[in-house]
């Protein structure tokens, strides 16, 4: 395997690739190993430094063997998106990786993948634990899995023949490492996760871990603390109108803002939504792929039922897939994620020069709308679906017309 490292089309567009001999082609997709001539390329837009970076990272990656870099090879190469400064890039790199491990484990490169892991068989107990025992959901379970599966992988080294628990300090010195850059909300889950692994181990193994469960204390994080970031009435409509007819897949782009604005769902929920989910009849959407596992019957607002018309008349592809939003390139037939409701949304951002990224804020909108027309927090937790109404207290500081109500006058001033 060779690094090559070129311009492509302007000046400002760089890429680096990975040369393989030849591979067969992509399942599932029409592209053929004579039209790729065996060159997977990653593009991307940034400044010098991070383009140097990222090919330093490269370069190293292409010194370790393929036979054994499944593991240790993708999660270097997936460090060097901390080196991007475009999203839209790493997510792109991310696309390309996943595609050439297909590649690589068709061509038999990454044969031993498939041995038997103690670490993997480990984690798969993990997971249905949680699933089984805690009922947790598929995006929750496989953050806490990656998240043990790196503990395992450095508490085991090279061998990973035989499972053992980390030490005291080698636990520690982990997770300073983990969260040493991360948000205390975002180290919660990191301590989340390796807590419940630890009990999962006292209760499939009996093992003894209190002295370890002191060592994973989670940082200060108050819930309540942060005030909810929302979108102006004036940067929600400039964001509606941003969907110009020059755009690729425009009316999908514009339906799945349009579930975001609208219904305040949530990306994954966006995504999941079926053919079956809507009553034309009599205008109602069931909301069923959510965080509760619930089933949730929301009315359909005209404005968002004509934009999923409309996309699923003129521009939704012939496909076997049931959802709603279905991929517009092969294969057609996967399901898309929810990466690509962020990234609709981000697009969406910098088109209108607007100084965010989350698509989250979209449902924060909605919350602060519904209270500025009136509403109160019980009505705001329906909307959003929120099992617990302490859930929805956050919204109560943007309640401005409510804040004013209980407001008290400033000491000396005659209001």
């Amino acid at each position: 395997m060779r690094l090559l490292r070129f311009t492509l089309c302007r000046p400002s567009v760089y890429a680096t690739a990975f040369w393989l001999p030849s591979f067969p082609p992509i399942r599932g997709t029409s592209m053929s190993g004579a039209t790729l001539q065996g060159l997977y390329v990653f593009t991307f837009t940034a400044s010098r430094t991070s383009r140097d970076g990222f090919v330093g990272l490269a370069r190293r990656c292409a010194n370790c063997p393929m036979t054994s870099c499944n593991a240790s090879w993708m999660s270097t190469f997936h460090g060097a998106r901390a080196h991007l400064n475009c999203i839209g890039a790493a997510i792109r790199i991310a696309r390309c990786l996943r595609h050439l491990l297909v590649v690589l484990d068709d061509a038999g490169v990454l044969s031993n993948s498939h041995e038997p892991s103690v670490i993997e068989d480990e984690l798969n107990h993990f997971d249905e634990h949680m699933a089984h025992a805690r009922g947790l959901a598929q995006s929750t379970r496989t953050k806490c899995v990656n998240i043990v599966r790196t503990l395992l992988q450095q508490t085991c080294g090279a061998s990973q023949d035989s499972l053992t628990l980390p030490f005291a300090d080698e636990l520690q010195r982990f997770i300073n490492l983990k969260i040493q850059h991360l948000k205390p909300s975002s180290a919660q889950s990191v301590a989340s996760a390796l807590r419940g692994y630890m009990k999962f181990r006292v209760s499939s193994c009996g093992d003894s871990v209190a002295h370890l469960l002191p060592l994973i204390a989670s940082p200060a994080h108050w819930r309540l603390a942060p005030m909810p970031q929302t979108l102006s009435k004036a940067e929600v409509t400039k964001l509606l109108e941003s969907f110009r007819p020059d755009l690729p897949s425009r009316l999908r782009a514009y339906a799945m803002v349009r579930c975001l604005v609208d219904l305040g769902l949530r990306t994954g929920e966006v995504v999941g939504l079926t053919l079956d989910d809507i009553d034309w009849r009599i205008g109602t959407i069931q909301i069923g792929k959510n965080k509760s596992r619930r089933v949730h019957v929301l009315p359909l607002p005209y404005t968002t039922g004509s934009a999923i018309a409309e996309y699923v008349r003129s521009e939704r592809p012939q496909t076997a897939n049931r959802r709603i939003f279905v991929r517009h390139v092969a294969p057609a037939d996967a399901p898309i994620k929810a990466g690509v409701v962020s990234q609709v949304v981000l697009q969406a951002y910098q088109r209108c020069e607007l100084p965010y990224t989350r698509a989250h804020l979209l449902r924060n909108t909605m919350a602060a709308r519904l209270l500025g027309a009136g509403g109160t927090l019980k009505e705001v937790a329906d909307v959003l679906r929120h099992r617990d109404l302490d859930t929805s207290q956050i919204y109560a500081k943007v309640d401005t017309v409510g804040l004013s109500a209980v407001a008290l006058p400033w000491p000396g001033s005659t209001a």
